[in-house]
């Protein structure tokens, strides 16, 4: 069982023109944090370089958003939204990816 207690507190040294905080104190879990809301986070749904290359090729032929997300699902157990599918893109066809050209901001 969880156990919370809310605690009131006041800054300011004089009285008059500090403000007053509700503070969370020994919160713990309930549950395990294996949710999708723990799943969808950005830092889970990181793909690393490995996985990052074996996308390319679909992000470059012009593969759907919905096919890639597929993919990394059933190979990775990543779920991707399609704004991350869209920063992949970019990231491969950045000035900085493309052979031949050099990127304005170096």
């Amino acid at each position: 069982m969880a156990v919370e207690r809310l605690a009131v507190r006041h800054s300011g040294s004089d009285g008059g023109d500090g403000y007053w905080t509700v503070v969370r104190e020994n919160v713990h879990h309930n549950h395990e944090c294996n949710s999708l809301r723990y799943d969808s986070n950005s830092w889970v749904r990181r793909s690393t370089e490995a996985q990052f290359e074996n996308v390319r090729p679909l992000l470059i032929s012009g593969t759907a958003s919905f096919h890639i997300n597929n993919y990394a699902y059933h190979s990775y157990g990543k779920l991707l939204n399609d704004q991350d599918i869209f920063n992949m893109r970019y990231k491969v066809f950045s000035h900085v990816n493309l052979p031949g050209k050099q990127s304005a901001y170096l």
